[in-house]
């Protein structure tokens, strides 16, 4: 059902085509050219979204570096590129044909504990085993790409009710709660670090990039605005309280 609704919204993109084809050219070409650029984005969808960071070479080494290496070889993901780019966040890109990409912010190891960045990193290593990455990569680009032009619409009540639609597809996507228990489940002893580095990063002003919030691990902060009008999904304080009761520490 989930790759039904991206294909759904997926159409959007060689339906505008077709909208400009026949108004202005009378010709079905830039239909095929609409579909082609759906075919592309599907199968590097990384590397459309790898255009948005300010890329820079990697200096994640120490301690850090061999902990990756590791979590790497225990969960047996063989391939995968380390990038360093602003800000204190860690995100995850994947793609068909691509292999995966880390991408972690300078800040990253000076914001967080050990535990806190050890844990971090674990869950970015799982969410690329179990190919998370790679639809959340996926969903991303075809998602937003629909729903951005409605974000510069003047009429805020308007623009919340597009954004809403555009939360209840993303938290039948993502926030799933039984899919979150299991990956949480599946953190083992980094369950208590990963609930204080989420919190932390939600405790941050930074909204972040609208194409980006899925990619990470901290919540959007649309959703955290428009979850008060809807009783649906894993919300970030449900699951802070879960991860702390499962360790008795709730």
């Amino acid at each position: 059902m989930k790759y039904l609704i991206l294909f759904l919204l997926s159409l959007f993109i060689p339906g505008i085509f077709l909208v400009i084809g026949l108004a202005l050219f009378s010709s079905l070409n830039l239909l095929l050219f609409g579909f082609l650029i759906v075919f592309l984005l599907a199968l590097y969808p990384d590397k459309i979204l790898l255009l948005l960071f300010k890329i820079k070479k990697n200096n994640f080494h120490g301690w850090a570096e061999n902990y990756l290496k590791n979590v790497s070889y225990q969960l047996e993901v063989k391939k995968y590129s380390v990038f360093t780019t602003e800000g204190k966040n860690i995100y995850t890109l994947d793609g068909i044909f691509t292999h995966p990409r880390i991408i972690i912010g300078e800040e990253f190891l000076e914001f967080f504990s050990k535990e806190e960045s050890e844990a971090l990193i674990f869950a970015s290593i799982l969410r690329i085993k179990n190919k998370d990455s790679r639809f959340r990569c996926l969903s991303s680009l075809f998602i937003d790409i629909f729903f951005l032009p409605f974000i510069k619409i003047p009429s805020q009540n308007l623009k919340i009710s597009f954004l809403s639609f555009r939360y209840l597809i993303r938290s039948y996507f993502y926030k799933n709660k039984s899919e979150t228990k299991n990956f949480d489940k599946n953190l083992g002893p980094h369950r208590i670090p990963f609930a204080s580095a989420l919190f932390k990063l939600n405790m941050q002003n930074d909204k972040g990039n609208f194409f980006l919030e899925d990619c990470t691990f901290s919540e959007a902060k649309t959703d955290q605005i428009i979850r008060y009008f809807f009783d649906n999904g894993y919300d970030f304080n449900t699951r802070y309280q879960d991860l702390l009761r499962e360790n008795g520490k709730a």
